[in-house]
This record gives structure tokens, sequence and C-alpha cells, in this order.
């Protein structure tokens, strides 16, 4: 029954959230604060991730300008097989000034918006998969200073990692279910 499955499930979730700040003139910033893993303590199951970016956070928002930024979802050696999934919440308007492409080998998650899944094999060391495409978020060329003076909500990214072990979960949307499930 469920509760069987419960026994056999851990489940790790780390959350990350990418903040872009506005400030005078044209300069704008990035914040990321990590929250820490939120580990469900199960005896079966051993897979562990880490949500971690090196770029910093200061930058000058130019119109057509390329952002350096890598938030990075790892699977920690030791791991068993899992499904990973990234979740990406977008503030309101975001999308009115930047844009960026996710990674090779992230898939929508059928059914749920900004849930994007891959299967992840058994590994002996770190595995880092990157989550925004060449790391290159885009300034679209046609934001002005008149434009960033608009700016109602502060465009925000907000990225929250997830794992789950493979072994007895077949198929992502379950595995989602499951995690959905466990987080209530």
């Amino acid at each position: 029954g469920d509760e069987n499955m419960k026994n056999k499930t851990a489940i790790f979730i780390i959350s990350a959230t990418l903040f872009i700040t506005v400030t005078v003139g044209t300069t704008f910033a990035f914040l990321m604060s990590a929250s820490r893993p939120l580990n469900n303590t199960f005896t079966l199951g051993n897979v562990k991730i880490g949500l971690k970016e090196a770029t910093g956070n200061e930058y000058k928002i130019i119109p057509g300008a390329t952002i350096n930024k890598n938030p990075t979802v790892t699977q920690m050696a030791g791991s068993e097989a899992c499904w990973l999934y990234v979740e990406i919440k977008k503030s309101s308007d975001f999308d009115d000034y930047m844009t960026y492409e996710l990674a090779d080998g992230w898939q929508l998650l059928s059914g749920v918006n900004n849930v994007y899944y891959r299967e992840a094999p058994e590994t002996d060391t770190d595995i880092d998969y990157q989550i925004i495409k060449d790391n290159a978020v885009l300034v679209y060329d046609t934001v002005t200073e008149e434009k960033l003076k608009e700016i109602v909500n502060k465009p925000n990214l907000e990225i929250t990692a997830f794992a789950i072990q493979r072994e007895t979960i077949d198929d992502p949307i379950n595995a989602w279910e499951i995690l959905k499930q466990e987080r209530e």
C-alpha cells in the first residue's frame, strides 16, 4: 500500500532563489540565497543533491547584453539513480525584460507548468547538471532606461531542485506526485 511506498522513498529538496534587483541608473543585481536541503529521514533510497551558482551578483543591464548565470544542480557522489527535477518560477514581468533557454537534457514534465526533469544514473562522482543553456540570460535589446522605470515587480527567477530515487518508480509523473505528497 501507500505506507509501504513511503518507507522506500528518499526525497531531497533544495531551493535557491535568484533575485534581480533593479537600482537607480542601469545597474541591477541578481542575488541568490540557497536554503538548506530538507532531508526527509527515510531509511531506503540514497540520493543527495546540491544547488549552487558561481557567477557574481552585480550586472549592468544593457539592452541586448548577455548576463552570465550558472545555476547548477549537483548529484552527489554515491547517489543512486534518481529522477531529478527543477522547478523554475518566473516573476510576472520577467519575460518583458529578458529570456533564457534551458540547458540540454531537461524535459518539460507533462501536465505541470515550469517543472523540468531528467533521469540521472547512479554515480560514484559528483555530477553537475547545468540548468540555463550556455549559462546565458539575454536582456532584450528593447529594454531602455524608460522601460526600467516602469518595473512594478522586480524580475526574478526562483529555481528549486528536487530528487527522488529511481528504483521502484518507473514514471517521472508518478515520481513527481510522490514528491508533492511528501512536501505537503
